[in-house]
């Protein structure tokens, strides 16, 4: 078609990409928030702010409303909010699994204690 078409091709595919990983992200964070502390906003603090956030993202209201009725749905998947475990740079046990260290990894102690003037 031409060299113009694939231009303006590329970037409306790359548009497309970033909004689709947004969207999903937000939609996700927002049946969170309505499963948490219920579907108002005026009651629901975090939800305002992820609504205010869809808003900035030119997220459809379509889309808003249909996750927030996920959420209020008894059938709806129970998404639940993950923090990541602090793991040691180091191999652990030598089985190529690291090892989650509850706060400061021992052996980063160690090293600093090792190495301290």
């Amino acid at each position: 078609m031409g060299r113009a078409f694939e231009y303006r091709k590329a970037a409306k595919l790359k548009r497309w990409g970033h909004m689709a990983r947004v969207f999903t992200k937000i939609g996700k964070e927002i049946e969170i928030a309505v499963k948490s502390a219920g579907p108002d906003p005026s009651a629901n603090t975090r939800l305002r702010i992820l609504i205010q956030n869809a808003k900035a993202e030119n997220m459809p209201k379509e889309n808003i409303e249909r996750a927030i009725k996920r959420a209020t749905e008894k059938d709806s998947a129970d998404y639940k909010e993950v923090r990541p475990a602090r793991h040691c740079g180091h191999g652990g046990n030598g089985d190529g699994q690291h090892q989650p260290h509850g706060g400061q990894c021992p052996h980063a102690l160690q090293s600093l204690r090792r190495y301290a003037g």
